[in-house]
């Protein structure tokens, strides 16, 4: 899920349910728990989730457009 908001996302966090990425430089909760992720040439899995029928702006047509020519 996407949250613009850190410490809302810190919250969700914290119900014990999810985890997330974040650079260190964001990582300013005394109650967080940081884990560092290390490794030669990782590999991670990106999705992009959209409803069928929702409205999208031209910049996310476009941005999605920009992901499939990579």
């Amino acid at each position: 899920m996407e949250i613009n908001d850190i410490p809302t996302l810190f919250e969700i966090v914290k119900t014990g349910h999810w985890h997330t990425m974040l650079s260190d430089i964001m990582v300013n909760d005394p109650d967080a728990d940081p884990i560092p992720v290390e490794g030669k040439n990782m590999r991670r899995t990106v999705m992009i989730i959209s409803l069928r029928e929702a409205y999208e702006k031209k910049a996310m047509q476009k941005f999605f457009e920009m992901l499939t020519e990579i």
